[in-house]
């Protein structure tokens, strides 16, 4: 059994109060051989941007990308990506018992709006999404994300979902007023007070 998640940041737009507004895309793949149960993916932006100082704006929505065996996994409406002051599961993107066959994928965007007055240092936020599901023989399998789309940028190296140089965090650095996307992907100026 193997699991694949990747992470990206789609979007990043200054607000008229100057907050800014994130917009997140994660895609997890089943990647091994057999079906995988209690498939999760896992986000808590505490580490990422302070508590208190981001809240998720609705819940997430299934996206899709035109891949070969795209699914709708059911997700959870409670998600907050805050774990100290949340119910049980606020980290949870997805609802319980979610199921992935193998080869099928599933891709979801959530927003986050971010206060920049509770920015205190500028600087890089790194962050990471991480899968986790169960075998038929409950063998459990995990992954974090990697920045992109891909949920396995390197599947010739025989490690599904992370070999070496795999499983970079999504970078988004906050210097001088200015947010620039650091996967490489695009440039966003903001401006951050």
């Amino acid at each position: 059994p193997a699991i694949g998640v990747s992470k990206r940041v789609v979007s990043a737009t200054t607000q008229a109060d100057g907050d800014f507004e994130v917009v997140y895309e994660t895609t997890v793949e089943n990647l091994g051989d057999v079906v995988l149960n209690n498939v999760q993916l896992t986000e808590d932006l505490d580490d990422t941007y302070g508590e208190g100082a981001f809240s998720v704006i609705g819940a997430p929505t299934f996206t899709a990308r035109g891949l070969a065996n795209e699914i709708e996994l059911d997700v959870n409406g409670n998600f907050d990506a805050d774990a100290p002051n949340g119910t049980p599961g606020d980290v949870n993107i997805l609802a319980p018992t979610q199921t992935l066959q193998v080869g099928q994928n599933s891709t979801y965007r959530f927003t986050v709006e971010v206060e920049s007055d509770l920015v205190v240092t500028p600087g890089t936020f790194t962050n990471q999404i991480e899968a986790v599901g169960t075998s038929p023989n409950n063998a459990t399998v995990n992954d974090v994300s990697d920045d992109g789309t891909e949920t396995d940028s390197d599947p010739g190296d025989g490690i599904p979902g992370g070999g070496p140089g795999e499983n970079d965090p999504d970078r988004k650095s906050v210097v001088q007023g200015k947010s620039v996307d650091l996967g490489g992907r695009r440039t966003i100026t903001t401006r951050i007070r």
